[in-house]
Formats: C-alpha cells, sequence, structure tokens
C-alpha cells in the first residue's frame, strides 16, 4: 500500500486499466501502476502546472494551467489528437492540434475525448462508433 494518499491532497483522480492518475492539489500529477499503487510524479510533467487530468481505458489528459494539453495512451481512433497513424504514446506528449485553444477540462473515453475551451466550446476528437470526428463549436 502507499500512503501517498495520506501525505498530499488530491484535487482529482483517474483510473484506467493498468495506470491510477492524480491530480494534487498543488497542480503536480502523479501516476501509479495498479498493481503496486506506488504513487511517482510523472518526470516530463514536472515543469508545469496542471488543473485538470482525465483519463479511461487506455487514454489520459493532462491539462496545464496555461491551457496546453498532453496525452498518452492508444491513439488507434485519433482519440489523442495526433493522427492515426501514431498507435501510441508511452510517454505524456504536448497535443499539437489544440494549440490554437486553450483547454481548461478534458474528458476521455476509450474511443473519444472532449476538451472544454476557457469560452465554453467543446471539441472533440476520435470516433463516436458511426464515423470519425473532429468537432468544434
Amino acid at each position: 500500500k502507499s500512503n501517498f494518499f495520506a501525505k498530499r491532497r488530491k484535487s482529482k483522480v483517474v483510473c484506467g486499466i493498468s495506470i491510477l492518475l492524480a491530480l494534487s492539489e498543488t497542480g503536480r500529477i502523479y501516476e501509479a501502476i495498479t498493481e503496486d499503487i506506488h504513487f511517482k510524479e510523472v518526470d516530463e510533467l514536472q515543469n508545469n502546472e496542471f488543473v485538470d487530468i482525465a483519463g479511461s481505458t487506455f487514454t489520459f489528459f493532462a491539462v496545464s494551467k496555461d491551457g496546453s494539453v498532453f496525452g498518452k495512451g492508444i491513439n488507434n481512433y485519433g482519440q489523442l489528437g495526433f493522427p492515426e497513424e501514431i498507435n501510441r504514446l508511452d510517454t505524456f506528449t504536448y497535443v499539437k492540434s489544440l494549440k490554437d485553444h486553450k483547454i481548461v477540462a478534458a474528458s476521455s473515453a476509450s474511443r473519444n475525448s472532449l476538451f472544454k475551451t476557457i469560452d465554453s466550446k467543446l471539441i472533440g476528437c476520435g470516433c463516436n462508433s458511426f464515423y470519425p470526428f473532429f468537432l468544434e463549436g
């Protein structure tokens, strides 16, 4: 067992098949493999402050205070916001397709993702089981 939760206040925790992701009250992001539940700060995200996280089966997002989004996981439907040729990202990677938007929140499902902008618009990417979409508005 980890004493992570006893030491830090969390503002949000999300769970995938094999990963737990936690956003601390101070804007830091921690990750644990579900088998051992030993949280450690995500190396590639240490230089940012975060306001939101999202996660589902194999897809995870981190939304920074400046509105940038970082994604990790399976991208076979473009649900991470990357071209479908990029099938998987093993580390959190900046989502360039959202660079023209200030994102404040993210939501993730197994085949699609939604992002809320600072002016409350929704941007979606991935597949909705009927047709692929990248939706703004």
